[in-house]
Parts: C-alpha cells; sequence; structure tokens
C-alpha cells in the first residue's frame, strides 16, 4: 500500500504564508501614534506591522515620496 501524505491544515497555511509576506516586504502596517506633534492633515509618524512587529518611523511605508507618483 502507497504512503498517504498529510495536507496541512488552513491555519498552518496562513501563518507560514503570512511570514513569507514579511519576510519578501509585504508588511501589514498599522499606525501606533501619531507622533508629539500631531496636527489635523498631519502624516502619521509611528507604524508597526502586525505579523511580525517590525516598527517604522516617518510617512506611510511602502508609498513615494510626496510629487512622486
Amino acid at each position: 500500500m502507497s504512503q498517504v501524505i498529510p495536507f496541512r491544515n488552513r491555519g498552518q497555511l496562513s501563518g507560514e504564508r503570512a511570514r513569507r509576506q514579511c519576510e519578501d516586504g509585504y508588511h501589514n502596517w498599522l499606525l501606533v501614534d501619531l507622533g508629539p506633534h500631531a496636527a489635523p492633515g498631519r502624516t502619521p509618524s509611528h507604524w508597526r506591522c502586525a505579523r511580525c512587529g517590525l516598527e517604522r518611523e516617518g510617512a506611510t511605508p511602502g508609498t513615494p515620496p510626496a510629487g512622486r507618483g
């Protein structure tokens, strides 16, 4: 009789996929803080990836600088 290959469940696949996305640079950025000088209409300044916990400062990560678009 042949060996049966077990399939991975959806939970295992989603965790691996999320980890792979962060490794490839596709983070899930969430706003953490507007910064000490927050004003209406101002660009948020502190971001954290919901999957891997990486933190970034400055404008929205993954967007080109202003004037280039």
